[in-house]
């Protein structure tokens, strides 16, 4: 019999208010039992006796009170999705964010060989604002995936390093467009 780790939690959480609360001289092993059934019942568990002969003790079954039934999300084609639902994408466009909460609905492309996911659009928080240090970071990491190693060109696009791991006119010679890329900048001292 294995007993999920919340209960365990939600058990021991029990036992430590029983143990706080209830005097030493007047603490009883089923005060504790009915103490931690009381804490389980009340954070969402049924206790199910098992009738199995060899098993008598009772098993625990988690039960998730906002979970769909079915354990899928409703699902909508394509335009096909109620009001007040949103894709990543629409919110962001929207200048929100889902904010940490989970999808509630899934919606099919493309005769279901893609999906998206729907939040919800109440629930949704702002996006965070773009600073000047974000900014720069993600300058900085784009830059390590635009320049060439080699000779130091920054292009326009992303290069492929994994495979190529330069440009191509220093891999193979084909010359590059002069418009795709930045000259590499000389280095200026300080002093």
């Amino acid at each position: 019999m294995s007993i999920p780790d919340a209960a365990v939690a939600v058990i021991a959480a029990a036992l430590d208010d029983y143990r706080l609360t209830t005097p030493h001289d007047q603490q009883t092993p089923h005060g504790a039992a009915e103490r931690a059934a009381e804490y389980l019942l009340s954070s969402g568990y049924r206790i199910a006796p098992d009738h199995t002969p060899e098993h008598t003790m009772p098993h625990l079954v988690d039960v998730d009170p906002y979970a769909d039934p079915t354990g899928q999300l409703p699902t909508y084609r394509w335009r096909q999705a109620p009001s007040g639902l949103a894709t990543r994408r629409q919110l962001r466009d929207m200048g929100l964010r889902p904010g940490g909460h989970d999808p509630v609905a899934v919606i099919e492309c493309r005769r279901g060989q893609r999906v998206a996911y729907l939040y919800r659009i109440d629930q949704a928080a702002p996006k965070y604002p773009m600073t000047l240090a974000k900014e720069a970071a993600l300058d900085r990491a784009m830059a390590a995936r635009q320049t060439c190693p080699h000779c130091q060109r920054r292009y326009h696009h992303c290069l492929p390093l994994k495979t190529l791991g330069s440009c191509l006119e220093c891999h193979d010679g084909t010359p590059a467009d002069p418009g795709s890329y930045t000259a590499p900048q000389p280095q200026q001292l300080a002093a």
